[in-house]
């Protein structure tokens, strides 16, 4: 299975882009395009992607090579804190 999460950031001001820890700023993806009424800064970012692996057990695991014909892969597309993401990217 794979797990992909995406950051809530909620309502969270964050800082301008020129003054954002680097643990954040490593993460974030920025959009350089122009700047709109709804961004008067121009600070507009794309939402924190992250491959969750945290939970992942040897036993859930397929070998993948030449004698596997096909496979079933579920995708699950979830919310998490900032709190827990951070946690759990920092293990």
């Amino acid at each position: 299975s794979l797990t992909i999460q995406f950051v809530e950031l909620g309502t969270m001001d964050l800082p301008p882009r020129n003054s954002m820890p680097k643990q954040f700023a490593d993460h974030m993806d920025w959009y350089d395009g122009e700047t709109n009424e709804m961004d008067g800064d121009g600070w507009l970012y794309y939402p924190i992607l992250y491959n969750s692996e945290f939970w992942i057990s040897y036993g859930s695991l397929k070998e993948v090579n030449g004698t596997m014909k096909e496979s079933v892969v579920d995708v699950t597309l979830e919310p998490v804190p900032m709190w827990k993401w951070q946690l759990q990217s920092g293990m």
